[in-house]
């Protein structure tokens, strides 16, 4: 028989970083999390969590003991263990070489300034709806080979796949699970008309690359490559989008940095990834 989970004294629920105060800065909670209970089990939400640095490393590290998949009928970066896990990060990263990342560079900075330019002469903006959202679904849009006419619709997809649900009831919980998975599938078969498309006449995007990456004769399933655009639709879209947010949090909290940043330009990269540590966009 298994044990019980252990029953603490000083219990703090997740839901308890629900409220806007405990949102904007949790730093706290996760302070005394790990402190007091730095493995446990929350019953509200009936999974196991971990706190602390070497046993996050621990978990994440040991596939055999903690393992990712969760489906074996499909297969994603995030849902496959080694060696598989190996083979499709081999595979993804012939598209993702830094020298095509870069080459990146000029189309977002160009969207970006499309994003800003109505702004420009106004006394306000709204940063995310006119900036930090948008940018991203542009961006992955147009990396994956999605036309400009379909991008009000792409955009609706993507919105479903990092929505939460309406509140902390089972019911709400259905009804969010049964939206996405419709939503997985209308995207699933969306993908698939622009990978037929792509094997019949290759363009300079991203689905064209990942057809054609090869390793000893491996190459992605037309699955692998649906997953991993849909699984870019996700990761790529509320991480950049919060971290957007977070860097003008920041600036906002501590107006010196600004100055700093105007005087010293050649601190923004490190600025950015110091963003990401200092309030991570998850």
């Amino acid at each position: 028989m298994k044990q019980a989970p252990r029953k603490y004294a000083n219990y703090i629920p997740i839901r308890e970083l629900h409220s806007k105060e405990r949102q904007l800065s949790p730093f706290q909670v996760y302070a005394e999390l790990r402190e007091n209970t730095p493995v446990r089990y929350d019953e509200h939400r009936e999974c196991w969590d971990v706190f602390r640095y070497e046993d996050v490393h621990y978990v994440l590290k040991n596939p055999k003991l903690f393992s990712s998949e969760r489906n074996r009928a499909g297969s994603s970066l995030l849902t496959t263990d080694p060696p598989k896990h190996k083979q499709l990060r081999d595979l993804v990263n012939q598209a993702f070489t830094p020298k095509a990342i870069e080459a990146l560079a000029p189309r977002i900075q160009e969207i970006t300034d499309e994003l800003l330019a109505p702004h420009l002469s106004g006394e306000k903006m709204n940063l995310i709806d006119d900036l930090a959202a948008p940018l991203p679904v542009i961006v992955i849009a147009e990396l994956i080979g999605v036309p400009a006419s379909d991008r009000r619709e792409f955009k609706l997809w993507s919105d479903v796949l990092v929505k939460g649900a309406r509140d902390d009831s089972e019911e709400a919980f259905q009804e969010l699970a049964q939206e996405k998975q419709q939503n997985i599938q209308e995207l699933y078969i969306y993908f698939t008309e622009i990978l037929e498309q792509r094997r019949l006449e290759p363009k300079d995007d991203l689905v064209s690359l990942l057809l054609a990456a090869e390793i000893e004769g491996q190459k992605l399933t037309v699955e692998e490559v649906v997953n991993f655009c849909i699984l870019l639709l996700v990761a790529g879209n509320e991480t950049t989008t919060n971290l957007i947010a977070n860097a003008v949090r920041i600036l906002s909290e501590q107006p010196e940095l600004q100055n700093e940043l105007r005087e010293h330009p050649d601190l923004v990269a490190s600025a950015v990834e110091e963003t990401l540590r200092y309030y991570p966009p998850l």
